[in-house]
């Protein structure tokens, strides 16, 4: 459905400028697409993951966001960022429904890793077969897990609980809704809800995408893919 409002918007642009001018400016665009998490995290219940194994459901994901990615190439996408899926074990939500929960859920994250290097392989792909663009891997792992293990070391003081909570040992029974408490400072927590990280941790992830190494961002940071 987004890459369908993105090609109707592309037609919009190219009646307003036309469609040298609209390529010229769609071809230097950045695209950033960061999607996946919320497929590994609930494949278990829904339609396309159900009875599958996490290699046939993850290879079902993977042929769709191929199919995907070519239609964004083909309206003239040429620098594509795309972030990996988290560790979705370690965020409050995953921790409260497995009980006790206090430690990240491994098999969740297994399944955000097994998934992750099919995506990795799928750019590199893509990378050979579309050579007028640059793919690249934003490693949303790599710097989920550095954050939530080296927390304190960031300048927070608590990893593991949301700071807008109603229920649960984590906070993350239920979403930031009305009504829920809010910490009293949000810089100090990891987590903003039972899903997302703070806007302090947002800030660190985005440090690390626009100037990091290929530890987080391969095979260019988007500083680099800018220029």
């Amino acid at each position: 459905m987004q890459m369908s409002y993105f090609e109707k918007t592309r037609q919009d642009i190219i009646s307003r400028i036309g469609e040298q001018a609209a390529r010229s400016l769609l071809t230097r665009s950045l695209y950033f697409l960061a999607i996946g998490s919320n497929d590994i995290l609930h494949f278990k219940t829904n339609t396309l993951g159900k009875n599958l194994s996490s290699d046939a459901y993850t290879d079902n994901v993977i042929s769709r966001f191929r199919f995907q990615l070519t239609r964004l190439y083909n309206l003239d996408a040429r620098k594509i960022i795309v972030a990996n899926a988290g560790a979705a074990g370690c965020i409050p939500h995953t921790r409260d429904i497995n009980p006790p929960g206090n430690e990240c859920i491994a098999s969740v994250n297994e399944d955000a890793q097994l998934y992750n290097n099919k995506l990795k392989a799928l750019l590199a792909e893509l990378t050979l077969s579309n050579t007028k663009s640059k793919y690249v891997y934003a490693d949303a792992y790599a710097i989920f897990e550095d954050v939530v293990q080296n927390y304190a070391s960031y300048g927070f003081d608590i990893a593991d609980y949301a700071c807008c909570h109603i229920a649960g040992i984590h906070g993350g029974l239920f979403p930031c809704l009305t009504g829920a408490q809010v910490c009293d400072d949000r810089s100090k927590y990891v987590f903003w809800d039972a899903f997302h990280l703070s806007y302090a941790a947002n800030i660190i992830a985005a440090k690390h995408l626009m100037d990091g190494g290929s530890n987080y961002i391969s095979p260019l940071n988007i500083r680099q893919l800018v220029s």
